[in-house]
């Protein structure tokens, strides 16, 4: 009987702490996207590893998901989203030489390492799929996703 109440009381937490965003809302980019093409012009790019982004509040995960847990790479950010823009800015880290710092950015993904924060065109939200453009001065990115959950 202890376990029963017990695994109705673990039940009852984890949907009133559920993830959600502030006051319940849960918009179209929030959850998992998977990274599913990548190009620059009519140029197909390669990403090395699955790529997986999560939204949640204003917070952004990328994760590069690998077969060993321990190899995989994330970097966390912050995100704004307008009807025709996404905004993200990363987490930062002192220089080895500790005179500086560096912005954390996802460097397999061909971001800028410089300039923050990255502004993507939302080309395409709309269901499952997202479309975002990234033109950074000298190309133009098109990262394609599919929603995971």
């Amino acid at each position: 009987m202890k376990a029963f109440f017990s695994a109705i009381s673990v039940i009852l937490f984890m949907s009133i702490c559920g993830c959600t965003q502030n006051n319940g809302y849960i918009g179209p980019i929030f959850g998992s996207w998977s990274l599913k093409e990548l190009s620059s012009g009519s140029e197909h790019l390669e990403v090395t590893r699955e790529t997986v982004f999560s939204f949640q509040n204003e917070v952004v995960r990328i994760s590069q998901i690998s077969e060993n847990p321990y190899a995989g790479v994330s970097r966390y950010g912050n995100f704004t989203i307008s009807d025709e823009y996404l905004s993200l800015t990363f987490l930062t880290e002192l220089t080895p030489d500790g005179e500086g710092s560096r912005f954390l950015v996802p460097s397999w993904l061909y971001f800028p390492k410089d300039v923050m924060p990255l502004i993507f065109k939302i080309k395409e939200l709309k269901g499952n799929r997202m479309v975002l453009v990234l033109n950074d001065g000298t190309k133009e990115l098109t990262y394609s996703f599919a929603k995971t959950w």
